[in-house]
Parts: C-alpha cells; sequence; structure tokens
C-alpha cells in the first residue's frame, strides 16, 4: 500500500511540479483556518459585514481584500500592519521614484504586487508566483481591486530575472523561502545597481 501511495505522489510531482508546496501550503491554510478563523470572522462582522475588508491603513491603505484564508491571518493585511517595518520605505522612498517595471518574486495571494500596481497604475506589475492556488488568489484580489497593470506568472528562473532587470528601472521585490540567493548572485550583480531590495510578501 504504501509504494502504491509512493507511486501515485511520485507521479503527480512528476506532472505537477508544484505540487509539494501546494500540500504544505493548504496544510498551512488550514492551521491557519483552525487557529485564527474565528477570530478573523468576528472581526469582519464587527468592522465590514455585509461588505468585503479594505486595508485600513499602511501604504496599501484603501486596497479591498480577500474574505478568505491566506497564508497567516489576513488580520494584519485588513489593518494595514502587515510588516509595518516596510512601510516607512514603501512611503518615503519607494512610492516618490519612477519605474519600467516592477517585479513581484514570490507573490503569494497578491500582497504587494495589487498594493504596487495600485501605487503605480502606469507602470506594468509581474507577478511571479510558483503554487496555483496563490495564483488563483491573487486573480481574484486583482479582480476586486479591478487592476489593469498587473500580469500574474509561474515560477521565475534566474535566467529569465536578469532579461527583465537589465538596462531597466526596475522595482523588484523577492520572497523565496531562501532562493534570493541565486537571483542576487555575481552573475545579477551588476544589472541590480546600489538600491536595496525589500524582502517580503
Amino acid at each position: 500500500m504504501k509504494n502504491k501511495q509512493l507511486l501515485v505522489i511520485n507521479l503527480l510531482r512528476s506532472l505537477w511540479p508544484s505540487f509539494g508546496e501546494e500540500v504544505f501550503y493548504l496544510r498551512e491554510r488550514l492551521r491557519h483556518r483552525r487557529q485564527f478563523g474565528d477570530v478573523q470572522k468576528n472581526f469582519w462582522l464587527d468592522h465590514y459585514a455585509p461588505l468585503k475588508p479594505v486595508v485600513l491603513s499602511g501604504a496599501f491603505a484603501g486596497m479591498k481584500y480577500l474574505l478568505g484564508n491566506v497564508l497567516g491571518t489576513a488580520l494584519p493585511r485588513w489593518l494595514g500592519t502587515y510588516e509595518a517595518e516596510l512601510h516607512g520605505i514603501i512611503r518615503d522612498r519607494i512610492s516618490k521614484k519612477k519605474y519600467d517595471l516592477i517585479l513581484v518574486v514570490g507573490s503569494a495571494e497578491g500582497y504587494y504586487a495589487c498594493g504596487f500596481a495600485r501605487l503605480f497604475p502606469d507602470t506594468p506589475v509581474l507577478s511571479f508566483e510558483a503554487t496555483a492556488f496563490s495564483r488563483w488568489q491573487q486573480r481574484r484580489l486583482i479582480k476586486l481591486n479591478q487592476i489593469r497593470n498587473i500580469r500574474v506568472q509561474g515560477l521565475l528562473k534566474a535566467a529569465e530575472f536578469v532579461r527583465l532587470v537589465k538596462n531597466k528601472r526596475v522595482l523588484c521585490l523577492l520572497d523565496i523561502e531562501g532562493g534570493e540567493f541565486e537571483f542576487c548572485s555575481a552573475a545579477t550583480a551588476p544589472f541590480l545597481g546600489n538600491e536595496p531590495i525589500v524582502t517580503g510578501k
């Protein structure tokens, strides 16, 4: 029986490369639902119902948001306190510049991708996310906010990353669980300039 299960799992992995990640993140979502679901639902009932949640403060205030589960609880996104340490950088530095392209690599359900697309409505945003469920959530978030300047894609390879950033003013946010080193190697460094790359989701 165990051999048959392994055979099925290996077959799924060969047909669906992100299968392992999909299962892991599904388990994480279920865990977060058990842990935070009631608190999140009660907050929505007290502050938003019957409307969809809206980000209340921070860099992306006013952005409509998903009601269901994301990775972790959605509450910090709704409140606008999610990764608050980045708000000053986004407000005081990033939002005052002009970019040819915005890349969000490891974009999950799209908090940053959609947030930046709203901040820079005339700048194309490429959003890369390996897992299919997160891409589906992100498309829902894009539709909810009627965003037109964003394109959601799957896995980004380092060689394609170099092609995208070369000779352009690019805002790049990387959050790929340790894979950042591949994207910020000696081969890509000449194209990245001196500005820091902000990591987060």
